[in-house]
């Protein structure tokens, strides 16, 4: 009966380390997030608002692998606005939350720009952050597909 209970439980874990294996394969490229800066009085500042954005770009990064070092990555979205518009589709005012952002692939040591990503407006496109950055990476996943050699 033991022998029994260690063969199954390598067996599962056979198929858990190979289900890791294959979902890594699936990945469609390396992606840095970062935010755009402004500029005030000459200076570059970091907005924060964008860093949020970042944040919920990077929990939801889709079929992407995200690194935390620019030099390593094939693409680079550079989020670049986050705003708030309110509209009435039914009569009830509803805010829905946009987020613009670059899409760059990488061409020999600098980046090309390639695609202006948003989440778009409407029903269902960003009632929330986290939303509006999932559809952006959403964006960006389908200009990879549709792009990629």
């Amino acid at each position: 009966m033991r022998k029994l209970v260690i063969l199954s439980t390598i067996i599962v874990l056979t198929i858990l380390c190979l289900g890791r294996i294959e979902a890594a394969d699936k990945s469609i490229g390396k992606l840095f997030i970062k935010a755009g800066t402004a500029d005030v009085g000459g200076q570059q500042l970091a907005d924060p608002e964008l860093a949020a954005t970042v944040k919920d770009m990077k929990v939801r990064h889709g079929k992407f692998t995200v690194v935390e070092d620019e030099s390593q990555a094939d693409y680079l979205i550079v989020v670049l606005e986050r705003k708030t518009e309110v509209q009435s589709p039914a009569g009830t005012p509803v805010n829905y939350r946009i987020v613009t952002a670059t899409l760059s692939v990488k061409d020999g040591e600098s980046w090309k720009a390639v695609a202006k990503l948003t989440n778009g407006s409407g029903f269902n496109s960003g009632s929330s952050w986290g939303i509006a950055a999932g559809k952006v990476i959403g964006q960006a996943e389908k200009w990879v597909a549709e792009n990629r050699k």
